[in-house]
């Protein structure tokens, strides 16, 4: 984040993610945003959301049913986001 960023109002935050899944939900802990001082908004970088659709997905293929919480940074340890994109077949 750049000084003119800030400047503007934005600051690093650490939030939390809910996503549904067929199944139940997934809770994702420290996730890291930008917020916006003055009304609250917040903004996760799009691969980091996804990142967490597709771990989510992966849960939902596994028949996980119930509450999953879990820190971003084991998803992100463990996870690219290319592990959850669908691989070409290749004749």
């Amino acid at each position: 984040m750049s000084q003119h960023d800030r400047e503007k109002g934005w600051i690093e935050v650490k939030t939390k993610d809910i996503r549904s899944f067929e199944g139940g939900s997934l809770i994702v802990n420290d996730v890291p945003a930008i917020k916006y001082i003055h009304d609250d908004d917040e903004q996760i970088a799009i691969g980091d959301a996804a990142l967490m659709a597709g771990y989510a997905k992966m849960l939902e293929k596994s028949n996980v049913i119930g509450e999953v919480s879990v820190l971003f940074e084991a998803i992100k340890q463990k996870f690219t986001v290319e592990d959850f994109l669908g691989k070409s077949k290749v004749n």
